[in-house]
């Protein structure tokens, strides 16, 4: 069974940009996520931390139909301090709570160093519900 591009669009509209949940946090990882949430690999050193998006409009504006839904707005993550982060970052993920809901390819890769600032432009994240 399939959702039909106008209702994967009233799907992804009701979970980005809705405001439920109230935010998602935003993360890398090195390796491809599965899809039951394992094979997570995020980096462990250089003060990385999740990123907390608010999930208004802004940030995540109305999907077209037929299309992925697109962020608005940039996202950034600390600066690496002290040392690089210990891998490539390959993977965004956003995450509400716990739990890995969606998952994508960063193009292109990032290697961080120290001072290095990830930054993701909006439009970059394509989010499907296919």
């Amino acid at each position: 069974m399939s959702l039909t591009n106008a209702y994967e669009k009233v799907v992804l509209d009701a979970l980005f940009g809705s405001g439920t949940p109230a935010s998602y946090d935003l993360g890398v990882s090195s390796t491809e996520p599965a899809d039951n949430g394992s094979n997570i690999t995020e980096p462990s050193t250089g003060g990385y931390a999740r990123v907390a998006i608010t999930n208004n409009p802004t940030n995540f504006p109305p999907a077209p139909t037929g299309g992925p839904k697109t962020t608005g707005a940039d996202f950034q993550f600390a600066a690496a301090s002290g040392v690089a982060w210990n891998q490539v970052a390959r993977y965004w993920m956003l995450f509400d709570g716990a739990t890995l809901a969606f998952y994508g390819t960063l193009s292109p890769e990032k290697s961080i160093d120290v001072g290095d600032v990830l930054r993701i432009p909006a439009t970059q994240m394509l989010i499907s519900a296919d």
